[in-house]
């Protein structure tokens, strides 16, 4: 996935954010493709949506349950 791609899906789910704000620079250059920095990708929804692990619920289960399996699948192809 190029970074153009990348960008334009992430810009559907999360108008509010640009990808570049959890992009792992090091990573990403590395591999040739975008890649998430999961730290930081975490932390932006435990702001948007609290402390979902308390609730025995993880990254994915938030993923699906507010943004839907193609934002899953996003997210889980820039991981």
């Amino acid at each position: 996935m190029t970074m153009y791609e990348a960008s334009k899906h992430f810009h559907k789910f999360f108008p509010e954010k640009k990808l570049n704000a959890f992009l792992d620079p090091l990573l990403s250059y590395l591999t040739g493709t975008p890649k998430l920095d999961v730290y930081k990708f975490d932390d932006f929804l435990h702001e948007k949506h609290g402390d979902y692990e308390s609730q025995k619920q993880s990254m994915n289960d938030v993923l699906e349950a507010h943004y839907g399996k193609e934002a899953k699948s996003l997210i889980e192809k820039l991981i």
